[in-house]
Parts: C-alpha cells; sequence; structure tokens
C-alpha cells in the first residue's frame, strides 16, 4: 500500500488486508480494533490507484452512515486529497483532485439500489444488511468501466449461520477471503483501561468481541450454561465396527440429522451434523445417506426422530414412510417432551463418565451444534421456553431424539418395540 500520509501507519496485518487481490474481502473485527479506519483507507488507496473511478461507502441506516462512518472517512482523509465534498443530506459525495469519486448511502431500502454501477463498494457493518443487498452489490453493480471492480465488507462478528458466513466460508470461491481483526491489534490506540472492561466478557463474547472470530452470543439466558467447548469438544473418531445412531428432526425448511455414538465407557460422542436448507424428504435423506457413507463406511446405523416423523402432509408422504420405502430404514418415533429432554443433555453435559470426561461431547467439526450449545440455544426472556425461532433449534432437536434412549431408557417404547438392552444400561 503506498505511503499517502504519515497519519496512518498500518500494523502488517492491516497492510495484508490492503495488499489482497481477491474480489470480495471482509474483514471482521473485535471492538475497537479499527475496522472503519481500515475500511476508509482502503477506499482512499483504491481511489488514488484507480483515477477517475467511482465507489460507495454504504452503511445501513442514514443516521449511522453520517454519524460513525462518513464522519470517520472525513476526519482521516487528507484535505490535500479532497478537490470537493458534496454536502447535500441523501446525496452526499467526496471528489478526489485526480478525478475520483466516492459517494455516501444507505442500505436501508433493497429499490434504491437501483441501476447503480460501481468500481469499487465498501460496506461498514455488512453483517447489519440484508443478503439480498449484499448480493445484488456483488454481482450486479461492480461493472464499472475503471476498476478495480472490488468489494470489501467490514463488520463485528457474526454467527456461522449468518449470510456473511455462507458466502465467505461455507460456499466460498477462489476470490473470496476473511481476515480477523482483534482488539489488541489497535491496544495502542485505545483509551486507557479499555481492554481491561472487555477481558470481563463471557468466553463466548471475547472469541467475539475481542478476538473477532466467528461465533454466537445468547439473545436471552443459554438453554446450557455449563456448557464449555474446552471440555466439551475435541477431536473425534468413529469406533469401528460399532453402532452409530442418527437423529433426524423433520422439516422442509431446515431438516436436520446428527451422527451419535456411545463408547465402551457409555459416553456420548456427536460426530457429524447436518442442517437442510429448504429440500424435501428426498433431497435431505440422500444427502445424509452420502454423508453415513463417505464417513462412516460399512458401519452399523440405528435411526431416531420424533412422532412428527410419521405425520402425512398434503405436499407428500411421512419422512418414515419416505425412508422406510426409498433406504429401507425403520426410525424409532415417539413423542418427547422437550423439558425432559433439554433436562437430560443438560445431566449428560455435566455429568462424568468412568474415564472422568463429560458423558457428552461433540466432534469440533460439529461447529453449528457448538455454536448452539454456546449460547445459539437461549431461553426466550418473554415467555421462559426455549426460543424456537433460529436454526439451532433444528438440530438440537435432532440431538435430543438421538439421546432419549439414554435419557429414559427404562420406559422408552418406540413403535411398539422395546429398546435393545445396551440403553437400558445407560440411565443418566
Amino acid at each position: 500500500m503506498p505511503a499517502l500520509v504519515e497519519s496512518y501507519q498500518p500494523t502488517p496485518k492491516q497492510e495484508a488486508f490492503h495488499a489482497h487481490a481477491a474480489k470480495y474481502r471482509l474483514a471482521l473485527g473485535g471492538y475497537g480494533s479499527s475496522k472503519t479506519t481500515l475500511a476508509v483507507w482502503e477506499d482512499i488507496t483504491l481511489a488514488m490507484e484507480y483515477p477517475g473511478s467511482t465507489g460507495v461507502f454504504y452503511r445501513k441506516t442514514y443516521p449511522a452512515l453520517r454519524d460513525t462512518s462518513m464522519r470517520s472517512y472525513l476526519e482521516e482523509c487528507p484535505t490535500q486529497l479532497i478537490k470537493q465534498f458534496v454536502r447535500s443530506e441523501g446525496k452526499e459525495a467526496l471528489h478526489f483532485v485526480n478525478g475520483s469519486t466516492t459517494v455516501f448511502r444507505c442500505l436501508d431500502d433493497f429499490l434504491k439500489l437501483g441501476s447503480t454501477q460501481w468500481d469499487r463498494v465498501s460496506i461498514d457493518e455488512a453483517g447489519e444488511v440484508g443478503e439480498r443487498e449484499f448480493r445484488t452489490l456483488a454481482f450486479g453493480r461492480l461493472r464499472g468501466k475503471i476498476g478495480p471492480r472490488r468489494l470489501m465488507a467490514y463488520s463485528n462478528p457474526v454467527d456461522d449461520l449468518h449470510w456473511l458466513h455462507k458466502f465467505f466460508v461455507d460456499n466460498a470461491e477462489g476470490d473470496t477471503t476473511v481476515f480477523h481483526f482483534s482488539t489488541y491489534d489497535n491496544a495502542a490506540h485505545l483509551p486507557e483501561g479499555y481492554i481491561e472492561r472487555l477481558e470481563k466478557m463471557t468466553p463466548a463474547e471475547k472469541r467475539m468481541f475481542i478476538h473477532g472470530q466467528w461465533g454466537v452470543v445468547a439473545a436471552g439466558p443459554a438453554m446450557f450454561p455449563s456448557f464449555n467447548e474446552l471440555i466439551h469438544v475435541g477431536d473425534f473418531r468413529p469406533m469401528r465396527n460399532r453402532l452409530i445412531r442418527r437423529g433426524w428432526d423433520p422439516g422442509r425448511v431446515h431438516a436436520a440429522c446428527v451422527w451419535v455414538q456411545s463408547d465402551v465407557l457409555g459416553n456420548e460422542v456427536v460426530l457429524h451434523e447436518l442442517l437442510g436448507d429448504n429440500e424435501d424428504a428426498v433431497a435431505f435423506g440422500t444427502r445424509v445417506m452420502q454423508e453415513s457413507d463417505r464417513l462412516f463406511p460399512g458401519e452399523p446405523f440405528e435411526d431416531y426422530c420424533d412422532i412428527a416423523g410419521h405425520q402425512r402432509h398434503d405436499t407428500g408422504p411421512s419422512w418414515a414412510s419416505v425412508m422406510r420405502k426409498r433406504w429401507g430404514l425403520a426410525p424409532h418415533c415417539r413423542k418427547l417432551s422437550i423439558a425432559k429432554t433439554w433436562q437430560g443433555v443438560t445431566d449428560l453435559l455435566n455429568g462424568l463418565g468412568m474415564n472422568g470426561y463429560p458423558r457428552l461431547r461433540f466432534n469440533r467439526t460439529c461447529r453449528k451444534l457448538i455454536r448452539g450449545m454456546a449460547g445459539g440455544l437461549f431461553i426466550e426472556p418473554s415467555t421462559g421456553e426455549p426460543h424456537r425461532k433460529n436454526q439451532y433449534i433444528h438440530l438440537f432437536d435432532a440431538l435430543r431424539y438421538v439421546l432419549a434412549p439414554v435419557i429414559s431408557p427404562a420406559r422408552s417404547l418406540y413403535e411398539g418395540r422395546p429398546l435393545p438392552n445396551r440403553w437400558r444400561l445407560q440411565s443418566v
């Protein structure tokens, strides 16, 4: 990055961000990690590098744009680079001496995008904007004639079910990259005591808001406050020739499946997870079968789900029927009390097996379930009941179905068939 003025002295990590050539770049940063300063100087640098180019600096709402992003931009930008600043409300624009322009706009209305064309796009606090607006900018509006035709997004960390994670990680292509910026990276420029106050946050909060990592913070009391990634998460491989149980949560919008195996001491290990996205029973079931063959070839399976798996819908046959006819599966189904199974999962997390480890642990690859256990699953303050309007709840339902024979083995009957004796020996 060219040294335009002495007022900006980028850190090595900021230099790496400026130098990266990816078309789509995301900077995730903790509190006080200087994301906005990074955003301002990235835009200034590209404006200078591509004379005559037109860029846009977005924020979701106009007050936030005016009071934070645009204000920071004008404070940072050297006056010798500015030819004119247009202050007309809603049409603010900064004209550089080399013919480049940066306009400032808000993203509170999809229709405002119109048929705009940009050489460069910057989105401050991208986690607040909608996916439709982002994708329209990324794929439909980066078509300026001068270039560099790049989009830079800056955000506080969000959870890994957010569309930002899907775009930059889950479905990332070769032209995307993510940089993580920590509060500690900017410690020299922060007020005295600022970091010390942040360090009083919970481990989940510190992961996000100090270290700038993907994560989740509960919007209410966590369902599993005793969950601790240090002791409940590890790297596990399945034991060969030993039963693996699959728990299914039927549903068209977000079907879910988890794979669980009991070790020889009666501890439960969640080996794998799969979350559907607007798939019918056949499409999702096919993916489950493919994952089972890929990760656990030749291993025996048993399947468990809620009684809803037997319900026929207007859109087609029941999940249990599809599983039986298409793959020859006979899932154990019954109605399960969420209160009882919630308590049972809690007891497994808190209990210790004969080897001194928790009775329930998660493979590190089950990142959505881990995020859910760490706070994504929470109690709705207004009702005192588990919040059921996020995607984590579907994976949790699949988990409690497959753990039900461990939680209450003595009285469980699935479709009139007593549970195998191996479950009867593993009460909580």
